[in-house]
């Protein structure tokens, strides 16, 4: 209980880090800060992260018993949802019941306290090559992409959620529910968005758009719950990454401004992993080119790359 005790006592102080971290990065970049400032407090919040991740696994190395993961699974919409959706969906219907059958089948289920988790991303291997699609950059230190796969299974992930759009808005996640780790989807811009809950403040709430790389603060009237075969659809799909040789402390402004305008004027990347990661921030480390002209885009590009 000890244990216990301990981890509920940091994941609080975590929180209110978090929050409190997220506001001042937000901050910052609206007032265009120097990345010097920017990557320490991106060193602390990964620091803070992996702290309350390795509390949390020790405080859940204690297995319950098995009938406990039945009971909860068997109790989430889930299953109910996709009986109600099964006239246009019989290949759901079929899986989440033979998984409510076997808890061991859900990705739930494995988890000692039976909450809920995105599965783990597959680690690039080094020199894997695939082509790919920006989606956001703010520097060569953190730019998002989905390769051509994941965008391929993006849309079929976003076809069924606003198939069941109007039956999902019936199932808003209690704000009791809204807490660290918790995926959940998110309703931004009349869509639904498989989301992680970072952390949670008195109005609103910090999240990732898992499947998008973005982060935003949201109210707690936007947040709902996710069936679990939307969990278990796949892992995040998109993917934060850093630049080969990049270096805060040689990034300057005219620097990054290059970069990201070569990048969004580029429509499609070539991404090669080093299968490395960043050690502070965490992303994998990987080259670009440009894949019509083969062309590298680096972090200290000169010329511009059309």
């Amino acid at each position: 209980m000890h244990l216990l005790d301990d981890a509920v006592m940091d994941q609080e102080v975590f929180d209110a880090e978090w929050y409190r971290l997220s506001n001042n990065m937000d901050q910052l970049k609206h007032d265009s800060a120097d990345f010097k400032t920017m990557d320490k407090i991106y060193q602390l919040m990964y620091r803070l992260n992996c702290s309350i991740e390795g509390i949390w696994r020790q405080a859940n190395e204690q297995p319950k018993a098995p009938t406990e993961a039945f009971e909860v699974h068997c109790g989430n919409i889930d299953l109910e949802d996709a009986i109600e959706g099964k006239e246009d969906d019989s290949s759901e219907l079929q899986s989440a019941s033979v998984t409510s059958r076997n808890p061991n089948l859900s990705e739930m289920a494995k988890k000692p306290n039976g909450a809920l988790r995105y599965p783990k991303t597959e680690e690039w291997r080094e020199d894997e090559e695939f082509g790919a699609k920006l989606i956001s950059s703010a520097s060569p230190l953190e730019f998002v992409v989905i390769t051509a796969a994941n965008q391929k299974m993006l849309e079929e992930l976003n076809a069924k959620l606003d198939r069941r759009h109007s039956r999902l808005l019936k199932s808003r996640l209690p704000r009791e529910k809204c807490v660290p780790h918790q995926p959940c989807l998110a309703l931004h811009g009349e869509r639904f968005h498989r989301a992680l809950i970072m952390a949670v403040g008195f109005e609103d709430v910090h999240l990732k758009i898992v499947d998008s790389g973005r982060t935003l603060f949201s109210p707690f009237s936007s947040i709902f719950e996710i069936p679990s075969r939307y969990v278990n659809h796949a892992p995040p799909l998109a993917s934060t990454c850093f630049l080969a040789g990049g270096d805060s402390r040689y990034m300057e402004a005219e620097f990054v401004d290059n970069f990201n305008e070569i990048v969004n004027r580029v429509s499609n990347l070539r991404v090669t992993a080093t299968g490395v990661r960043h050690p502070r921030s965490g992303h994998p480390i990987v080259t670009l080119n440009c894949a019509s002209s083969g062309e590298a885009i680096q972090c200290y590009n000169k010329n511009k790359i059309h």
